[in-house]
């Protein structure tokens, strides 16, 4: 559970509300320091050492879309794109230019989002050792609150960029029916028309003058926040905010913006959309609630009402996974949350939702209906609450051992969510010691209060959505979704039982085998053990997330091993399966109920060379981890009902996916990069009639029935005694008959030579998707992915300034370049560069040509600058010391040294540092200019 979350409403938990005006404050922690200047500029300031080196600088801004009028409609966006495109000291584009020279990468450290109500701007992951670069992010800041140029030609020049980034947004349905939904949603409210993307009649006309009013009207210190958490001095940084906004004055007018209000319903609000994009049906419930009023906020109700919201949302979770299970195909995916009521911050709803079969959306409404309607009817049981509660106080646990690396960019979200929610701010000793508290306080009597405070049966705030596939042909009435939720019988409403599991995950405990030999690596300070069964298990004990085991392991073979074309099917679901099944008599419902309150999660699959099973714990729970581990290995059965779920699932879903560009786009780059392998291609309906669940077992049983040849990889915060015993018991108990096998050919490889493929699918949102992936040999080692990654870099970089900055041509430019070990397909070792843009169909050819023409550019050193590649050398080197810090990068490190003798952490600060234009430029020269390219070019139908 977050420290912070959103609070209940005052007529939630009355008993719990008593007195509540009259409750103290809560503590605030003493580590952050706040404020607000006399021209109403608030700031928090914060030590904090993770990473280390580094730090965050935040802007928030208590305006959005919402405030603006009808002519305005796109501006509150417009403008967060505005501030990265020319201030005051740092004109044009330099202000990203100059981040890049810190370590600063647009889009992954330097970044903004822009809602109906709140604007937030962030420059994050900042290196510290110069303190001319906090000065600089701080004047940064500064200009982003007063001082934005707003020039014509900078104006002019981001509307392509923000008409490309509503391509990408409209170009869902959901994004479309939403939109076209908001104002049923949302009856008189504004909100009900201020999507913050805006419209594109406004953004491409409006006048630069209006931009500036709007600006002037709203930037302002008095709805601002400024956010510095990292390796600082808060004296220092606490001098510097108030020198640099001393001059700023406050208005003459009042810029506190308007609360706009969310009107109660007496009766069911309800809305039916449908999109030809749309995949399957989906309906949603959401019951509004009010948000806790000013007398209850910082207080030790606040918590109270925050858990309890907590406890209800676990607890009906469970019951609806369980209503999910028990109906076969009338729903899958279902969700609940209680968060903001959609775009709006001031009201909250509780909300269900669940994607369905076409036709069954009232029986789904009624279904969902029907369990909210039991729960606030007979309420929860003792045991339901038991286990929520285990649930919730393991959260806490871990949130506590982990305290000390909470990081910077963590610490800054939550004092924006403050600054613009309000609420408590204690420290996370505080906080704990509370909610140890506070756990014990809310029983069955508060949370059953709740549920029927906001399920009623009246059905009043009840707000009921259906999107539906199709061409407006719809066939669903509101009023037949309205009666679904409203028809509920109680009195046929029996209270809810809860099945018996007080059975051990394990029927009889493994024989332990032993550890045979051991070795230490000085190389990474490592150990490797092998054991009885032959199996090896490799060990890094580290510190850097307390209280967190990571556990992969990983065996040669998988559907190499046997491969048969005719089993694609099984091929493409055998991990869905393995996920859903039965263990050892256990469902996968039963055993997330069976490790309730513990920090474990196994997953088990297969995949085209290997077998894998990838596991994470905290230290009190290992055992349970290995336990769970060794039943997935050993003990898995036909769960019928999983089955038949999974496959309608899959039915459903391909009866739509054909009218979604994304999904189509999605299946031909699987289908052409691999050169139309069976194993890229998507199922058809004819292949779910061929799917074999005694296949699937039996898959699982040949790759995991022996497993000598597995490797483990087991990193972080373990205790290395206690670790070896449950080692010997369940993993040197694994089934092993001395089996060692090597990966077979089966034709997965890469496409060779140059093509270009055209193709054209109906679209919503008319747009085209130009893809370009480059493949070629080259030798795996750590000199050649450094080289790899720097070109893909340098080519995204020259693609951003071309299409978006110059020419305005798209939003977002994905491209990277990587050295891949070959692990998972046939290739040997390969460079590889996919480049993704959605640009307009007029400009398809010419970003093809583009894109074909940098990566060749770059082949010559005289077209790499040094301080491009140095701005790219200085996110590498930072990114990198970060990376240390995490156990999933040493499982990768250890894992490749072990499995191709290649050392993938020494020397890297001293490659990248030496690394010069000549390098990269050779490197392509050998790889990118020769290499392998496929053009995947998706248009709009006429």
């Amino acid at each position: 559970m977050k420290i912070l979350k959103k609070i209940l409403a005052l007529c939630l938990l009355t008993p719990l509300a008593a007195g509540a005006a009259g409750l103290n404050p809560l503590p605030v922690d003493p580590e952050v320091r706040t404020g607000t200047l006399p021209n109403g500029l608030t700031y928090y300031i914060r030590n904090n050492q993770t990473p280390a080196n580094c730090a965050d600088f935040f802007i928030a801004q208590r305006v959005g879309s919402i405030n603006e009028e009808e002519n305005q409609r796109g501006l509150a966006h417009f403008l967060e794109h505005m501030c990265f495109n020319g201030t005051k000291h740092f004109p044009g584009n330099s202000l990203i230019s100059y981040l890049e020279t810190i370590g600063v990468k647009f889009g992954a450290n330097l970044n903004a989002y822009t809602s109906t109500d709140e604007t937030v701007y962030n420059i994050c992951d900042v290196p510290t050792a110069r303190q001319s670069s906090l000065d600089s992010c701080l004047l940064i800041l500064r200009d982003w609150s007063h001082d934005l140029t707003l020039a014509d030609a900078d104006i002019d020049a981001e509307r392509g960029v923000i008409k490309g980034e509503w391509r990408q947004r409209q170009g869902t349905a959901n994004n479309r029916m939403l939109e076209k939904a908001a104002p049923v949603i949302y009856g008189s409210s504004l909100y009900g028309h201020r999507m913050p993307i805006g419209l594109m009649s406004v953004v491409e006309n409006f006048s630069y003058e209006a931009l500036r009013d709007y600006y002037r009207r709203w930037y302002y210190p008095e709805n601002q926040c400024v956010i510095v958490v990292g390796d600082v001095n808060p004296d220092v940084i606490e001098a510097k905010i108030k020198e640099l906004w001393a001059d700023v004055e406050r208005p003459d007018f009042d810029v506190t913006p308007a609360p706009v209000a969310v009107p109660d319903n007496d009766k069911i609000i309800t809305t039916v959309q449908s999109d030809p994009e749309q995949v399957t049906p989906v309906v949603q419930i959401y019951i509004k609630h009010d948000n806790l009023p000013d007398s209850a906020v910082n207080t030790i109700e606040e918590l109270r009402r925050a858990l309890a919201r907590d406890l209800v949302a676990d607890m009906l979770a469970e019951r609806l996974t369980d209503l999910e299970t028990s109906t076969g195909t009338l729903m899958s995916s279902v969700g609940i949350g209680d968060r903001h009521f959609l775009l709006s911050r001031s009201r909250e709803a509780l909300m269900v939702r669940a994607s369905t079969s076409p036709g069954r959306e009232t029986e789904c409404v009624n279904a969902l209906a029907a369990e909210l309607r039991r729960a606030a009817l007979h309420g929860f049981t003792a045991t339901e609450l038991q286990r929520a509660k285990l649930d919730e106080r393991a959260s806490l646990d871990r949130q506590f051992a982990g305290r000390s690396k909470t990081t910077n960019t963590q610490y800054a979200r939550k004092y924006v969510r403050h600054y613009l929610d309000g609420g408590a701010l204690p420290s996370q000793e505080q906080y704990y010691k509370m909610m140890k508290g506070v756990l014990g306080q809310v029983g069955l009597e508060q949370v059953n209060e709740y549920i029927r405070s906001v399920v009623r049966p009246d059905c009043g705030n009840v707000v009921l959505i259906a999107y539906l596939p199709g061409n407006n042909e719809i066939s669903l009435s509101e009023a037949s979704l309205a009666e679904a939720y409203s028809s509920v019988d109680e009195a046929s409403l029996a209270p809810y039982e809860l099945p018996d599991l007080d059975k051990p995950l394990l029927a009889s405990e493994p024989v332990a085998g032993t550890v045979v030999a051991e070795e230490s690596d000085s190389l990474f300070g490592s150990t490797v053990w092998t054991l009885s069964n032959g199996i090896r298990v490799h060990l890094k004990k580290t510190s850097y997330a307390p209280d967190q085991i990571l556990i992969s392991a990983y065996s040669p073979g998988g559907f190499s091993a046997g491969y048969n074309p005719e089993l694609a099917p099984e091929y493409h679901l055998v991990n869905d399966l393995l996920a859903a099944g039965a263990y050892g008599g256990h469902t996968a419902t039963e055993l997330r109920r069976m490790t309730a309150g513990k920090s474990v999660r196994v997953d088990i699959g297969i995949d085209n060379m290997e077998e894998r099973i990838l596991a994470t714990s905290s230290r009190a729970d290992l055992p349970t981890a290995l336990q769970l581990l060794h039943l997935k290995a050993t003990k898995a059965e036909r769960d019928d009902q999983a089955f038949a779920s999974i496959i309608e699932n899959h039915r459903m879903k391909l009866s739509s996916q054909n009218t979604n560009p994304t999904f189509t786009m999605a299946d031909s780059i699987h289908y052409y990069v691999y050169d139309r392998h069976p194993l890229g291609a998507k199922l058809s309906k004819d292949d779910l009639d061929k799917v074999s669940y005694d296949r699937i077992i039996a898959m699982h049983r040949d790759r995991f029935g022996d497993m000598t040849d597995f490797d483990f990889y087991i990193v972080g915060d373990f205790d290395t005694d206690s670790l070896c015993q449950l080692v010997e018991r369940y993993v040197a108990s694994l089934p092993a008959a001395g089996r060692r096998e090597k990966p077979q050919d089966i034709g997965y490889h890469y496409i060779r030579g140059r093509q270009h493929k055209r193709f054209t699918t109906p679209m919503e949102t008319p747009q085209t998707i130009a893809y370009t992936f480059y493949n070629s040999p080259c030798e795996y080692n750590l000199t050649n992915v450094i080289k790899g990654h720097a070109f893909g870099s340098l080519v995204q970089s020259a693609l951003l300034k071309d299409l978006r900055e110059d020419r305005g041509w798209t939003y977002s430019i994905k491209a990277h370049g990587g050295v891949g070990a070959g692990m998972n397909g046939d290739d040997p070792s390969n460079f590889i560069m996919p480049v993704y843009i959605r640009v307009a169909p007029e400009n398809a050819d010419s970003t093809f040509a583009i894109v074909a023409e940098t990566a060749d550019r770059l082949a010559d050193p005289a077209n790499i600058s040094d301080d491009d590649l140095l701005k790219i050398k200085q996110y590498m080197l930072k990114s990198y010391a970060q990376n240390i810090e995490n156990n999933s990068y040493w499982v990768t490190v250890l894992r490749m040294f072990d499995k191709f003798g290649r050392d993938m952490h020494n020397g890297y600060t001293g490659i990248v540092e030496s690394l010069t234009p000549a390098d990269v430029a050779a490197f392509a020269a050998e790889t990118v200019v020769p290499a392998n390219r496929v053009q995947l070019e998706m248009s709009p139908a006429e």
